[in-house]
Parts: structure tokens; sequence; C-alpha cells
């Protein structure tokens, strides 16, 4: 196959297939990322994220500093991730709380509670749902972190 031919065959691919970018692979086409979410798949995300927000806020007097970290619409699964997080510095420990979720249902895809500091190196709970939807459990911020790049990178 000309080189030519095989660019030619992967710009109509990824223009059929709504994906961003293909790769030849052993003659092959492969994705290289999912499908894009529309503008309005976004919008709406954004503003369900921002109601999600508000709701936890009125919720739970006990996470008075939370903030809204990222939302991000999946094509894919169809899914609204929303991420609420808080930190607070505080002597001797350090307390760190984070929660992703989707932002229509409220249901939770990971979440953390981890106490920082010499006094008490303590994970209250950490766990993200893997693949399978399985919760996985964690042990660090960083390692959760890690973890939630699934839903949102």
């Amino acid at each position: 196959m000309s080189r030519n031919f095989e660019r030619a065959l992967l710009l109509l691919a990824g223009a059929l297939s709504g994906v961003v970018g293909v790769a030849l692979l052993r003659g092959g086409l492969l994705p290289l990322t999912q499908s894009v979410a529309s503008l309005e798949d976004q919008k709406r995300c954004a503003e369900q994220a921002q109601a999600f927000f508000r709701q936890v806020q009125q919720d739970d007097a006990n996470w008075p500093d939370a903030e809204l970290v990222q939302n991000r619409y999946d094509p894919v699964s169809g899914v609204c991730f929303v991420r609420v997080s808080s930190y607070k510095a505080s002597d001797p420990v350090d307390q760190f709380r984070d929660e992703v979720a989707d932002a229509f249902t409220g249901r939770d895809y990971a979440e953390a509670l981890i106490y920082q500091g010499e006094a008490a190196p303590n994970v209250a709970f950490c766990w993200v749902l893997d693949g399978s939807g399985q919760p996985q459990s964690c042990k660090t911020s960083e390692e959760y972190l890690h973890l939630i790049d699934r839903y949102l990178p």
C-alpha cells in the first residue's frame, strides 16, 4: 500500500467514525482516542455538574470548603463525570476529601477521605471503581488521583 493511500484511509476512517485520530496497526486501523462529545453534551454536563455541586454543598454541612474541580462528558458511556474535592491543611493533620460521581444520577465512581501528616497517616476510606465496576481500594491520595484518571484524564 502506498504511503499516500494509507494517509487517505486514515483521514477517511477518522471522518466516518467520529474518532479524533487513528493509526495503522498491522494493516488495520486503531482508534487513538474515543469519540468526541458534542458541544451541547459538554454544556449540559457542565450545567448539571454545577447543580450536583450545589446539592453536595446543601446536603453535607461537614463539607463547606468543597470545590468543583472538574467535569467531563464521556460520549462512549454517556456519563457526565464530576469531581468535587477539598483539602484542609491544619496542624498536625491535613485532610483530603474527594468524590467522582455521575452528575445526573449521583452514582459514585470514586471516593476518598484521607488524613495526612505525621500524627495521623490514616485512610478513612479510599476506593475507585475499576473497569469491571468493582471497587479498588487505595492507600494514598496520590494513588487515588492516579486511579481516577480513567474517568477524568
